[in-house]
């Protein structure tokens, strides 16, 4: 694109990492993502392009490098968003590891992220797979009286 006087922005990068994540090259995206910060190009990008690349490894089953890379955009100072924090505690519930889920969200509240129905539900699931429905119940009633409007699958778990 230089070649041709164009300079890419943003929404270049993005629509570039998002077509190699879904081609299953998500560490070439991460490897684009790692260039254009070394450069400094496109502030560095943003929460977005870190989070089309964590969602492509663990689409990929790389739940680890996808960890890696939110632990490190968070020391980047990029703040993830209400969609990144989805996507971890989601895979965390996935692997059964409810403690750092709750962690992980526990971290997105004091961050002053507020969690959504997406949020809920993924815990609530995971919560009811270890037969603690109980807790699932509060997090349902929780959720419905801080005004989060429950979706066919909050009541399917709750």
């Amino acid at each position: 694109m230089s070649e041709l006087g164009c300079v890419p922005d943003a929404i270049s990068y993005n629509t570039v990492l998002k077509r190699l994540c879904e081609d299953s090259r998500s560490q070439g995206a991460l490897d684009l993502l790692r260039t254009v910060a070394k450069e400094g190009g496109v502030g560095s990008l943003d929460v977005v392009s870190h989070s089309t690349v964590i969602h492509g490894f663990f689409k990929e089953g790389e739940t680890g490098k996808a960890c890696n890379l939110f632990h490190e955009m968070t020391q980047q100072g990029i703040v993830p968003n209400v969609v990144t924090y989805n996507l971890i505690i989601d895979a965390l519930c996935k692997a059964r590891a409810m403690d750092k889920s709750e962690l992980i969200l526990r971290q997105m509240v004091d961050n002053g992220v507020r969690p959504d129905t997406v949020t809920c539900s993924s815990i609530m699931s995971s919560l009811c797979k270890h037969g603690r429905s109980k807790e699932a119940a509060e997090i349902f009633d929780s959720m419905t009286a801080k005004g989060l409007k429950a979706d066919v699958f909050s009541y399917s778990v709750s």
